[in-house]
């Protein structure tokens, strides 16, 4: 199962590259429901990543779901990032075991960039029963996830977010 979705943001394609790519860890500066994010130094950093991956805490609570994202390709010429999403703390009949992104940038021009986020989640066998209400449910999340990201880059001007 794939899941796609797009948005178009008013910034230049390095500026949100920056904030998406770059600046990995820090998903809880835009992501509306992560709580806390930081690097995840555990895995072998991918070359030229700026990290190996993050760590997304939902809760307070440190017995709480969270997730281990591995950057498994990281392209800043053709600006697109691969990461592997691995549910820590998962309660057992959360129906998915791991979920595959692919996060690429699109310069539209006029300071206007595209992102195409292609997901594709691995799921236990009760997903696969469920994969149609799955798809719904991870699609609308994925959705509020541009949103979320268009919303913050567009709040920022470009001295707020240096691009190198």
């Amino acid at each position: 199962m794939n899941i796609s979705k797009s948005i178009i943001i008013n910034q230049p394609i390095d500026f949100v590259w920056k904030i998406l790519a770059e600046d990995f860890d820090q998903a809880h500066l835009w992501m509306g429901f992560v709580k806390r994010s930081y690097e995840l130094d555990a895995a072998p950093r991918t070359s030229d990543a700026p990290v190996a991956g993050r760590v997304c805490e939902f809760k307070d609570d440190p017995k709480a779901l969270y997730a281990e994202e591995v950057i498994t390709e990281f392209n800043k010429k053709d600006h697109y990032i691969v990461f592997e999403v691995v549910p820590k703390n998962a309660p057992g009949l959360l129906p998915l075991k791991k979920n595959v992104v692919k996060a690429t940038l699109v310069d539209l021009g006029d300071n206007q960039t595209k992102v195409l986020w292609v997901s594709t989640p691995e799921l236990k066998p009760m997903g696969i029963i469920l994969s149609p209400l799955l798809k719904m449910g991870l699609g609308k999340t994925f959705a509020d996830i541009l949103k979320d990201l268009k919303k913050y880059c567009e709040g920022l001007s470009h001295s707020e977010n240096k691009v190198a």
